[in-house]
């Protein structure tokens, strides 16, 4: 009996040891669709020196692959589309001229293989906030992105998406402290299929 349970034990063992081998060998991310849209019921552009600005966002894109190496900094797609309202206080728009606005791959928070949350990152997006008489151009940079988290279900789906910024940079002299949205969704695009992540 000893024999048979040390035997299960080694065994037991010795597949563990594959799966996490495997695991940490997983060099990239597979999406189950390379399209799709980002919808936020509200977006928050907060800061001291000027009111809160509240207001509903969408995001649609593309991905180049729906495969993403695990390199920070990496472009791996668009957002080719983006609209916001409407807005529950403050005014603002989005300047279409600056689209389509990059998104690159940043981080992961897990242990593998087990993934928690994977961080995208929107650069070169351009609202104008309408709250003062002198309209306020703010835009995300390298430096200063629109951090996207998309937040992972055991089975892969991705059951929400977060956003923030910090301090971007603004041609009116003032620093916003945040951007930041909760509660969001991430379908495929043109329809209400949930996106799904998982590591190859």
């Amino acid at each position: 009996m000893r024999v048979v349970r040390a035997l299960l034990v080694a065994v037991g063992a010795a597949l563990l040891l594959v799966f996490v081998v495997e695991a940490a060998g997983a060099r990239r991310f597979e999406f189950s669709s390379s399209t799709f849209r980002l919808t936020f019921a509200r977006i928050r552009f907060e800061s001291n020196l000027n009111p809160i600005v509240n207001c509903a966002l969408t995001m649609e894109g593309s991905l180049h692959s729906t495969t993403i190496a695990k390199v920070a900094g990496t472009l791996v797609g668009y957002i080719t589309r983006a609209r916001l309202g409407p807005c529950e206080t403050g005014r603002a728009t989005i300047l279409s001229e600056s689209l389509p606005w990059h998104v690159r791959y940043g981080a992961f928070t897990g242990t593998l293989p087990t993934i928690n949350r994977v961080e995208l990152q929107v650069v070169s997006m351009h609202i104008r906030l309408l709250t003062f008489e002198t309209p306020c151009l703010q835009q995300t940079t390298a430096e200063q992105p629109l951090r996207v988290y998309l937040l992972r279900e055991a089975g892969g789906a991705i059951s929400e998406v977060e956003a923030e910024a910090r301090r971007l940079q603004s041609d009116c002299g003032l620093d916003f402290d945040e951007i930041i949205a909760r509660g969001g969704g991430v379908t495929v695009l043109n329809a209400s299929t949930r996106v799904t992540v998982r590591l190859i």
